[in-house]
């Protein structure tokens, strides 16, 4: 599966299995339940789309640009970025951690097998609790280190 399909899949199986409503707070999470999947990254990361949420995986603000408009620069919150670019900027991101081997304490490392955990629950469609958790594990590693998109990692 290339990443558009990937993508594609991704963003429809949220889209489809997760309608838990934003405003409510699950106690059996520790972050906040997301609604809506990033039409950069396809993860389930924003409350809603056209607000201006940012995406925590890719960085994204949303202006409400999705594959209708991609190629279209809109030069609002992402500058002269068009959704392609960006999308390119995570597959690239992702690729790279993805092929490179890492040292078992590299954030990089964690970072990278739980992507791997988390995009096989999707791909199997296991039960949401558990991709629930994963995603939740997966959030926690960005916030803990404070790290603001894939892409950071790579940055010189």
């Amino acid at each position: 599966m290339d990443f558009l399909q990937e993508l594609h899949f991704r963003r429809d199986f949220f889209h489809n299995n997760f309608s838990i409503r934003p405003e409510v707070r699950r106690l059996d999470t520790r972050f906040e339940i997301f609604k809506i999947s990033c039409p950069v990254c396809g993860y389930l990361t924003l409350k809603q789309r056209c607000a201006y949420d940012i995406c925590w995986l890719c960085f994204w603000e949303d202006d409400g640009t999705d594959n209708f408009d991609s190629e279209i620069a809109k030069g609002g919150p992402n500058g002269n970025m068009t959704l392609s670019e960006a999308r390119t900027i995570f597959l690239n991101s992702k690729r790279q951690l993805m092929d490179l081997d890492f040292m078992k304490d590299d954030i990089r490392n964690t970072i990278k097998l739980k992507m791997i955990f988390l995009d096989n629950l999707i791909l199997n469609n296991n039960s949401k609790n558990d991709i629930l958790k994963a995603h939740e594990e997966l959030i926690a590693v960005f916030e803990g280190n404070s790290i603001t998109g894939l892409d950071s990692l790579f940055r010189q």
